[in-house]
């Protein structure tokens, strides 16, 4: 009897251990690095209070809560914080044949002579350029192939002859374990006009000099650490932020860094956000003038640009009405307000149309516009009043000189709307790069005697 009944608790141990086991492994998260690339999972593995430790060593290398992938295989992780323990599943995925892709101008327009620069890994074998404009494609060999001991950067020469966005493709050839793979690495530059004037909104990319002064604004670190001014907030390179689960290259060099930079301005918010800024609002700004909107985004964010004080400065003083069609049948657009009036075109549901007139509710027709320019009358109530737009233009050389400052200038605050010298400097750095394209990082000077911000000034005396 005591025989059957030890066999009996040996079999529900074992169910119990073996559906604990059962659920602890779907319970455990799963991850992808690819080899040669670090990441961190949590930001409080990057304290002192975890130990790591990888069951894989060869696939996977830990160091003060950082990943890193050595080999293409599977290793699991665990992290170690007194009694409590996290376990993760990493797989390394092969390494990348092409890290960073882009051209040198980076604003290049029709014409100009442009370096493509691509940063490949040292196995890379062959790589050719790929140029894809607009469907006319064209192969490019590189002129120039420098190891540097860490990768392999290859170098080739072109122009464009058609502007906008220009298609760019690495192809690669590559030595693996199984033998030699093909990889490919595109990326987009954007050209513009040869002929391009400031007298319409048009669309930008940052100059090299506004690349070049953001690189000495936010300094270099070649390996990732802590934001001195935002805690738990962890970047690299020039100024660049890595949150958990994103992966990146560790350990990086300068022209590395530089080459991240690039992408991150192009392919990140940044730049779209300003150029949607500017686009949206119809304002006619110039290169000096985007790269010191570009520069104050990347430093702060995009914020600025939603019904800011600053972005109040810069937006043209005329509006309209907008309104939209609400029939899902569409709505008749008249020659004249009555039913008998020759029909222009029918709008369709959610089309949208500028008001010539007040949106009176006691009137029957309303006087519209389209988007493409006809004038006519539509029964005002299947048109709903969707708010107001920008009317016209906006010249950003044309602007209030003063207000621009006295807003430019506020944004030097960080942790608990402290007056932050630094921050101040780079305000002005800006500024003289909006008004007098002048790239210096002299801002401490304040050479052309901005008027500085009250609280900054009774900040010094305490």
């Amino acid at each position: 009897m005591k025989k059957y009944f030890l066999i009996s608790l040996t079999i529900i141990l074992s169910s119990i251990i073996s559906l604990t086991t059962t659920i602890n492994a779907h319970a455990i998260e799963e991850y992808n690095i690819t080899e040669g690339k670090s990441m961190y999972i949590k930001t409080e593995h990057l304290g002192q209070d975890f130990i790591s430790s990888p069951s894989n060593d060869q696939v996977l290398k830990t160091n003060k809560g950082l990943l890193f992938g050595r080999k293409v295989g599977t290793s699991n992780v665990i992290f170690t914080n007194g009694a409590n323990q996290e376990v993760f599943k990493i797989n390394v995925t092969e390494p990348e044949s092409v890290k960073w892709l882009y051209p040198v101008p980076n604003n290049p327009k029709q014409g100009d002579k442009v370096t493509l620069v691509a940063i490949a890994n040292r196995a890379t074998q062959k790589l050719e350029f790929i140029i894809n404009e607009h469907g006319n494609k064209k192969t490019v060999e590189p002129c120039e192939k420098i190891d540097d001991g860490k990768n392999l950067i290859y170098k080739a020469h072109t122009s464009f002859a058609d502007s906008g966005q220009i298609e760019i493709t690495a192809n690669t050839l590559m030595s693996s374990v199984i033998g030699p793979k093909r990889f490919s690495h595109k990326t987009n530059i954007f050209v513009s006009k040869s002929d391009s004037t400031n007298l319409s909104p048009q669309e930008f990319r940052a100059s090299d000099k506004c690349i070049e002064f953001i690189s000495k604004k936010e300094g270099f670190s070649s390996s990732l650490k802590e934001d001195p001014l935002s805690k738990k907030t962890y970047d690299i390179g020039f100024g660049l932020v890595i949150l958990p689960r994103h992966q990146f290259y560790n350990n990086i060099n300068r022209q590395e860094a530089y080459a991240k930079l690039v992408n991150i301005i192009n392919n990140g918010f940044y730049t779209k956000a300003v150029n949607s800024f500017l686009l949206k609002n119809n304002i006619i700004a110039n290169q000096q003038q985007f790269d010191a909107l570009l520069s104050l985004t990347y430093n702060i964010g995009s914020r600025w640009t939603i019904n800011s004080n600053l972005s109040k400065v810069f937006l043209s003083n005329e509006s309209e009405d907008i309104g939209a069609v609400n029939s899902t049948n569409g709505l008749r657009l008249r020659t004249q307000p009555n039913l008998n009036a020759a029909c222009i075109r029918t709008l369709l549901f959610g089309e949208e149309v500028s008001l010539l007139e007040p949106y009176d509710i006691n009137k029957d027709w309303l006087q519209v516009s389209t988007q493409n320019g006809e004038t006519g009358f539509c029964y005002r109530e299947f048109i709903s009043l969707k708010g107001k737009r920008i009317k016209g233009t906006s010249d950003l050389n044309s602007i209030d000189r003063n207000k621009l400052i006295k807003e430019f200038l506020k944004y030097h605050h960080a942790g608990n709307k402290r007056c932050i010298k630094g921050l101040l400097n780079r305000r002005i750095e800006e500024l003289q790069i909006f008004l007098y394209k002048d790239y210096s990082n002299d801002g401490y000077q304040n050479k052309y005697k901005f008027p500085l911000p009250s609280c900054y000034i009774n900040s010094l005396g305490k």
